[in-house]
């Protein structure tokens, strides 16, 4: 066995990196047979990656193929879908309320956009089941607790005032001739 010594000038005496026998005097032929041959395993690697990702981008388009033929939604598509759903609603509402759609999903704190505000949001949570979060994205409001207020106030104000209801009740009837298929896509 050779000896030899590291950095530190201690003995190695055939253990550690030293003793690899590629570093005890292996001839340049067989270190140059040895690099040809982890090449030719790179390269086969290389290729059998090179098809398992070829297979994976097939297998992709299949099911992005059978996902359209079968209506199912993903989850960037179901956002899509009820970004678009919520968009119309609150077009609806601000028509069918006299207000602005800037003033339904703007900073306006005053009485008539507030309660267009609170109908539309209602709507969303009742009638398309769109979470917290995702009404408050719509509406242009901070986050989901704006809209647990929002909505506690609402259905409030549905059993107190009858031109709230009245508003929701012109909202829902307005909503039934929207051809959803148009906005989603035929989603």
């Amino acid at each position: 066995m050779i000896s030899m010594r590291n950095n530190a000038g201690r003995e190695m005496n055939g253990r550690g990196p030293m003793s690899q026998p590629a570093m005890r005097g292996e001839s340049a032929t067989a270190l140059y047979s040895r690099v040809e041959h982890l090449e030719a395993l790179c390269r086969a690697f290389e290729a059998k990656c090179e098809d398992a990702l070829s297979r994976a981008r097939k297998l992709q388009s299949r099911v992005t193929e059978l996902e359209d033929l079968l209506g199912v939604t993903t989850k960037a598509g179901r956002r899509d879908r009820l970004r678009a759903l919520a968009a119309e609603v609150v077009r609806i509402g601000a028509a069918e309320m006299g207000v602005s759609v800037a003033g339904i999903t703007g900073e306006s704190q005053a009485r008539p956009m507030a309660r267009a505000r609170w109908v539309c949001q209602l709507f969303m949570r009742e009638e398309l089941q769109m979470s917290l979060q995702e009404i408050a994205s719509a509406t242009g409001r901070a986050d989901h607790t704006t809209i647990r207020h929002a909505l506690t106030r609402a259905r409030a104000l549905m059993l107190e005032r009858g031109d709230f209801a009245e508003h929701y009740e012109a909202l829902s009837d307005a909503w039934r001739i929207v051809d959803i298929g148009a906005l989603t896509d035929g989603r």
